[in-house]
C-alpha cells in the first residue's frame, strides 16, 4: 500500500538588506499605530484634530523610509508631547541602528524585538506558528503548517482572529515579511471568494466596512464576528471640508500595497473589493478613450492579481453612449475571473447624466435628454451597466456637503426598493453608499440590496470638524453595525428583502415558474409599500422557495444548477419545445457537473435570449408575464394615490 510523504513546510529565506527594509518599515507603521492608540486615548469625536491631510507615500529604500519615520515621531511630539515622549525616547534610540547599513541580520533581528516590545510589551518573543532562524546572510522563516509562506501567512492570521491570540515576535516578523515580499511583486495565490447571488449568499445585505486600509489590518480583520456578511473594502474616503466634488473625488483609490495586505490578513473569510474611481480623461472622451480605457484596465488587473473580489468605478464625466463604450471596453481588457470577481459601476445620483443612446434621441426629436431625477439617474445606471456587460450597480449620493446626507434619504423607499428589484432582474448586483448612519440600516436593509457602504466620520472614524481630516477607526462600531443590520433582516420586511432578491435572480436566470413569477410581482409592490401583512402573507405561499438554504457554490454554476432542477416548469423551458429543452437541460447539467464556468454562462445567456426573442413574437396577453419596468410604478402610484 502506497502512503504520500508529506509535504516539505514552507520555507523562506529573506537577504538582510530585505530585513532592514522590513525592520523600518515596521517601525513606520509602529509610529502610526502610536497616534491611533494616543487619539483614541486622549481625543473623543468632538475634539479630535487632525490638521494634516494623508501623506502620499515616498520612496521605500532605507532612508526614504528612515525619513518618513523621523516625520511620524515629530508629529507624535508635537501633538501629544507628554504621552508620546517615552515612546519616542525609545524609539529614536532604535532607528539610527536601523538605518546604520553595517547593522547585520542578528542585530536587525534584536532591533525588531525591541520595536515589538513598544507594540506589546507582554508577548512571548519566538514560537508559535513561525521559527526565525539567524544566519550571516539574513533569516530563514519555517512555518509549522503549509507549503506555500504566503498561504501560510494568511491560514495563520485567519487562526490568530478565530483564537484571538497575541502574536509573538517570530510570528509578527514573519507576516511583516510577507509584507516585503508582497511589496518585491509576490501574489497571494488565494482564489478571490465571490460576492454570491442575490437571494442565495449567507447574507443578502452585506456591509460594505469602508477603510483606507490601517483601519481593516488592526480593526476589522481580527474578530471573526466583525466579518459576517461583510465586504471588507479599502478606499480613500477623506476629501476635506472645502473641497468641491467636482474639483476632488470623494472617494479615492488607497494604496495599492494596502489592499494586498488587508487580503493577505481577511484570506478567505470574506470578500475584498476596492475603489479605483472616476476615469481620468485629457482633453475629450473620444481622443483619450484608448489611453483612459487602458490605464483603467491596468490599475484593476493589477488589483485583481491580488486576488480581491470587485473593483469599483465611478462613471462619471461621460454621456450614456459613451459610458457604454467605455465599461465594454474595461470588460473587454481587464484580466480576472469573471465568475468571481466583479466590475461594478458606481452612477452618483446628484450628478446629472446625458442619454444620447439612438432609442432616447428619437424618442426627444432628435436631440439628447439630460437626465437629472435622481431615481432616473439610478434608472439609467441600472441599463448602461447592464448593456456594457458590468457586474454591479452602485448608487451613491454624495454631494458637495460634508458629511454625506444619507441616500436612502434622498430617495422615495419605494424608488430604492424599486432600483435594487429592477437591477437584480437585470443580473446586476446592487449597493447603496453615503451617509449611513445606524439609524438608516434597517430601511436599507429592507430594500434587499446587495451591499451597504458604511465607513467615514459617519459611522467608522474620527474626523476633524474644522478640517475634514479623518482620524483613527472605530473597530468597535462594526459589531453594532451588524446588529442592526441582522435585527432588519429578521423582520418580515427583512425576510421579504430576501426573497424577493431570490425571485428576482431566479427571474434573471429563467429558473422562476409562472406561478412563482406572479407571486413576485405581488411581492415586490407589497415589499416597496411596507405591506408587511401582504409582504407576510406572500412569503406564507411560496413556502420553501423562501427558506431554501443558501449556497456557497460558483454563482453562475448554482443560477445553471437551478435551471436544470426547474426542469420543464421554468420560464426559459416554456420557449423552447420539449424536445429541444431537454436536450439544453442536458448540457447544463454536464457543465455544472464538470464544474465548466464558462459552458454554463454561456448556455444560460442563450437561453435567455431565446426567451427574450420568444417573448417579442408573442401576443400582449401572454407576453405581460414577462418584465414591463414602467408597470411597477404605474402599480405603485395607483396604490399611493400620489405616484412613486
Amino acid at each position: 500500500m502506497e502512503t504520500s510523504m508529506p509535504s516539505a513546510p514552507a520555507v523562506r529565506f529573506f537577504t538582510t538588506g530585505a530585513l532592514r527594509r522590513t525592520v523600518i518599515e515596521y517601525a513606520v507603521d509602529l509610529c502610526g499605530w502610536q497616534r491611533t492608540a494616543l487619539s483614541r486615548r486622549h481625543r473623543t469625536d468632538d475634539n479630535y484634530a487632525q490638521r494634516r491631510p494623508f501623506a502620499v507615500h515616498g520612496p521605500d529604500d532605507v532612508r526614504g523610509l528612515t525619513a518618513r519615520a523621523e516625520v511620524l515621531v515629530s508629529g507624535l511630539l508635537e501633538d501629544f508631547p507628554a504621552a508620546a515622549s517615552g515612546f519616542a525616547e525609545r524609539f529614536n534610540r532604535i532607528l539610527p541602528v536601523l538605518g546604520d547599513n553595517g547593522s547585520g541580520a542578528a542585530e536587525l533581528r534584536e532591533q525588531f524585538n525591541r520595536l515589538f516590545g513598544l507594540e506589546d510589551p507582554d508577548a512571548d518573543v519566538s514560537g508559535g506558528a513561525f521559527r526565525i532562524d539567524v544566519t550571516d546572510e539574513g533569516v530563514r522563516v519555517t512555518a509549522a503548517q503549509g507549503t506555500d509562506f504566503l498561504e501560510s501567512v494568511s491560514a495563520f492570521l485567519t487562526a490568530s482572529r478565530d483564537s484571538r491570540k497575541a502574536a509573538s515576535a517570530d510570528e509578527k516578523l514573519a507576516v511583516r515579511l510577507a509584507y516585503t515580499a508582497i511589496n518585491d511583486g509576490e501574489q497571494l495565490r488565494l482564489p478571490a471568494k465571490p460576492w454570491g447571488s442575490p437571494g442565495f449568499r449567507d447574507v443578502q445585505t452585506y456591509m460594505s466596512v469602508t477603510d483606507p486600509g490601517e483601519g481593516h489590518l488592526l480593526g476589522t480583520t481580527t474578530e471573526r464576528s466583525y466579518l459576517n456578511g461583510v465586504i471588507v473594502h479599502v478606499e480613500h474616503l477623506e476629501r476635506g471640508i472645502e473641497q468641491s466634488r467636482e474639483e476632488v473625488e470623494p472617494y479615492r483609490i488607497p494604496i495599492p500595497r494596502v489592499i494586498s495586505r488587508v487580503r493577505l490578513h481577511t484570506g478567505l473569510d470574506a470578500p475584498v473589493s476596492s475603489y479605483v474611481g472616476r476615469p481620468m480623461f485629457e482633453g475629450s472622451v473620444r481622443d483619450s478613450m484608448l489611453k483612459t480605457v487602458h490605464t483603467t484596465a491596468a490599475a484593476c488587473s493589477a488589483l485583481f492579481a491580488d486576488g480581491i473580489t470587485e473593483c469599483k468605478l465611478a462613471i462619471e464625466r461621460m454621456t450614456a453612449t459613451e459610458a457604454v463604450e467605455f465599461m465594454g471596453a474595461i470588460v473587454g481588457n481587464v484580466r480576472r475571473n469573471r465568475h468571481r470577481q466583479v466590475l461594478s459601476a458606481a452612477f452618483n445620483l446628484n450628478t446629472p447624466l446625458v442619454d444620447d443612446r439612438s432609442a432616447t434621441m428619437r424618442a426627444n426629436g432628435g436631440r439628447p435628454l439630460l437626465v437629472e431625477d435622481r431615481f432616473a439617474i439610478g434608472s439609467l445606471g441600472i441599463e448602461l451597466a447592464a448593456a456594457a456587460g458590468f457586474d454591479k450597480v452602485t448608487w451613491d449620493g454624495t454631494a458637495d456637503t460634508y458629511p454625506s446626507r444619507c441616500v436612502i434619504e434622498q430617495l422615495a423607499f419605494e424608488q430604492a426598493v424599486t432600483l435594487v428589484h429592477r437591477a437584480h432582474e437585470a443580473g446586476l448586483l446592487t449597493y447603496f453608499s453615503a451617509g449611513f448612519r445606524f439609524g438608516h440600516l434597517a430601511d436599507i436593509t429592507w430594500t434587499g440590496t446587495d451591499g451597504v457602504g458604511v465607513g467615514g466620520a459617519q459611522i467608522l472614524r474620527f474626523m476633524d470638524k474644522k478640517t475634514g481630516h479623518h482620524g483613527p477607526f472605530k473597530a468597535e462600531n462594526i459589531a453594532e453595525i451588524l446588529r442592526h443590520r441582522d435585527a432588519a433582516a429578521e423582520a418580515v420586511l427583512g425576510r421579504g428583502a430576501v426573497a424577493l432578491a431570490r425571485l428576482d435572480q431566479m427571474f434573471f436566470e429563467k429558473s422562476i415558474t409562472v406561478e412563482l413569477d406572479a407571486a413576485r410581482e405581488e411581492l415586490f409592490l407589497a415589499q416597496a409599500l411596507r405591506d408587511e401583512a401582504a409582504v407576510a402573507a406572500v412569503l406564507e405561499r411560496i413556502g420553501g422557495v423562501a427558506t431554501a438554504p443558501a449556497t456557497d457554490e460558483l454563482p453562475v454554476l448554482a443560477s445553471a444548477r437551478r435551471l436544470v432542477e426547474a426542469g420543464h416548469r421554468s420560464l426559459a423551458a416554456a420557449a423552447h419545445t420539449e424536445e429541444d429543452w431537454t436536450r439544453e437541460l442536458g448540457r447544463l447539467e454536464r457543465a455544472v457537473k464538470a464544474g465548466d464556468a464558462d459552458w454554463a454562462a454561456e448556455l444560460l445567456a442563450a437561453a435567455r435570449n431565446h426567451l427574450v426573442e420568444a417573448a417579442a413574437r408573442m401576443d400582449a396577453s401572454v407576453a405581460v408575464r414577462f418584465k414591463d419596468f414602467a408597470r411597477e410604478g404605474r402599480a405603485i402610484a395607483m396604490k399611493r394615490g400620489n405616484g412613486a
